[in-house]
């Protein structure tokens, strides 16, 4: 349960004997994923939810980060937003958010159980309620009640439903529920100004009116913590206030804030700047961090250190976590590099078997040159990139081109050439192209200065020079009819090529990258398609049946 505030401070006391400990990472697991939000279970593991937090669209991921601070695991999940995550009483782990297929119009809820290693138990769809105000049914509160069922809230509307997903009974309120937590048998929800506390039969047992809107957090069997504008309240379990604190006395604005069984610590959503109370509201540690270009959206605290996740925004948002101890340490990385120039070579004109002759698709090999603009050695980089090839949403599909051992010293600079591009426009001459490319992730670490790590050019066709016809598939795909997972029999291809499927009008309805030689084709309608896969250095084209049961 996370509670997310509005912007933060600057409160400097830093304990260098802690200073050692700090990990920082940034990476690209999937196309377009950060992390959204985390949890800690019984052990000490952190178990985290991810998905683009800025709009592209990106697949979801459930990641395991053991207690050294290295990742166990990261399992792709096919949805697209995943926003909260809650522990179950089973020990396994509740996901819930938003996903769509490719029209915006057919959006929809959803909740995934999954195991401590990685299993996908069970998935439901929660499609809006009838008296709902919210046509996306998006998600965005979990929390678990002491029966073992399930409260979950999507815009103004809670959700009450089985341990197995299934549906008891929905409540639409007057507001918009901004946060959810859980008492034993007692639903806490904060809706705008308003506390409010549920029974399971969906009945308000008791409710708390304040001057602004509010977030609520349980912190104990007999303790709430409530966050009001620039106030901090506990209150007792009948809802009476125990302790406040006026945040501008310690010259602090909300940000993200997160508990244990012994304090509350709130961050910005930057990162850069912390502070921590014990559960009399006393100020117990605050410290500053060197700013970095990262958002961070879930803040977990666990024994003497606090962990910050989020992304490194840019144009591709990269999944980021960083530690440092409960009572700070200035450790930072100083790393940032710029794109100073970009060219295109091998231009050509591509005409795949399903477009008409005058229609053509475009294949270019893009380089850029690359600048250290940090003060320290740079050995690895994300060069990243995105094109639009159909309609949107489902026509944005990014590439990620990983470049290690660069040897790269501050000042220094070097030419990088990008794997072959593709655009799957189907346009006539002139074929006018505009092209993007930005940096991430340097040495695994964030980016200090977005300004200078984006560079974008264009060029024209307009007569031929020459046609690529794509090879038609080696290999083989099987089932063939396909009723959900099709696979893809080619010794060209890695694990992870970017595919198009395109129906027989020639438009591209879903891209992606496949996953061990398979992709999911279940939200597919029946009918035929082409199947496009773009490996390093060929491109191959299918055709398959799919069948509904």
């Amino acid at each position: 349960m996370k509670i997310l505030f509005s912007s933060l401070l600057l409160i400097i006391i830093i304990n260098q004997a802690d200073a050692q400990k700090f990990i920082e990472k940034c990476f690209e697991p999937i196309p377009n994923s950060g992390f959204t939000s985390a949890v800690v279970d019984s052990l000490g593991n952190i178990f985290v939810a991810g998905s683009d937090p800025i709009g592209h669209m990106g697949g979801g991921l459930f990641t395991k980060i053991n207690i050294n601070g290295e990742i166990a695991f990261q399992i792709p999940i096919y949805y697209r937003f995943l926003k909260d995550i809650a522990v179950s009483n089973d020990n396994n782990f509740l996901i819930c958010g938003q996903d769509y297929v490719c029209d915006v119009f057919d959006r929809y809820g959803f909740i995934v159980k999954c195991s401590s290693t990685g299993n996908i138990i069970w998935t439901k769809r929660i499609m809006p309620d009838s008296n709902s105000t919210s046509f996306d049914n998006y998600l965005q509160h979990i929390t678990v009640l002491s029966n073992n069922n399930i409260a979950v809230s999507a815009d103004s509307t809670l959700y009450y439903l089985t341990q197995n997903g299934d549906f008891i009974w929905s409540k639409v309120l007057n507001s918009p529920i901004s946060s959810l937590d859980s008492d034993g048998l007692k639903i806490l929800i904060g809706a705008d100004t308003s506390l409010m506390v549920l029974d399971t039969t969906g009945n308000i047992l008791n409710q708390k009116s304040f001057s602004t809107a509010i977030e609520v957090l349980k912190l104990s069997d007999s303790l709430y913590l409530i966050e009001g504008g620039i106030n901090l309240f506990t209150l007792d379990t009948s809802l009476s206030i125990t302790k406040q604190i006026n945040l501008n006395s310690i010259n602090l604005n909300p940000g993200i804030i997160a508990s244990d069984k012994n304090r509350i610590c709130i961050s910005n959503y930057n990162g850069n700047s912390v502070a921590c109370f014990d559960y009399s509201l006393i100020l117990t540690d605050s410290f500053s961090i060197q700013p970095k270009n990262v958002i961070i959206f879930s803040l977990v605290v666990k024994d003497t250190m606090l962990w910050f996740f989020g992304a490194e925004p840019g144009h591709n948002a990269n999944s980021y976590y960083h530690s440092f101890s409960i009572h700070g340490g200035n450790n930072f990385r100083n790393t940032d590099v710029g794109i100073s120039n970009m060219r295109f070579d091998s231009i050509i004109a591509v005409h795949p078997p399903f477009l008409p002759d005058f229609l053509f698709n475009l294949s270019f090999v893009p380089t850029v040159t690359i600048i250290n603009k940090g003060t320290e050695k740079i050995n690895s980089i994300n060069l990243n990139s995105i094109r639009q090839s159909g309609f949107p949403p489902c026509g944005f599909t990014p590439d990620i081109d990983r470049f290690n051992n660069l040897n790269l010293s501050p000042g220094d600079s070097i030419d990088l050439t990008l794997r072959k591009r593709h655009d799957g426009g189907g346009k006539p001459l002139p074929y006018i192209f505009n092209f993007c490319v930005w940096s991430s992730c340097p040495d695994s670490a964030a980016d200090i200065d977005h300004s200078n790590d984006y560079y974008c050019d264009s060029f024209n066709i307009t007569t031929i020079v020459s046609i690529e016809e794509l090879e038609s598939g080696t290999g083989f795909l099987y089932p063939n009819p396909v009723k959900d997972i099709l696979k893809i029999s080619n010794s060209s291809m890695k694990s992870n090529d970017e595919y198009f499927i395109i129906n027989y009008l020639g438009v591209i309805i879903e891209t992606g990258y496949t996953f061990n030689n398979e992709i999911n084709t279940k939200e597919l309608e029946n009918g035929i398609y082409f199947l496009r896969i773009n490996s390093e250095t060929k491109s191959f084209v299918y055709r398959f049946t799919k069948i509904k049961e």
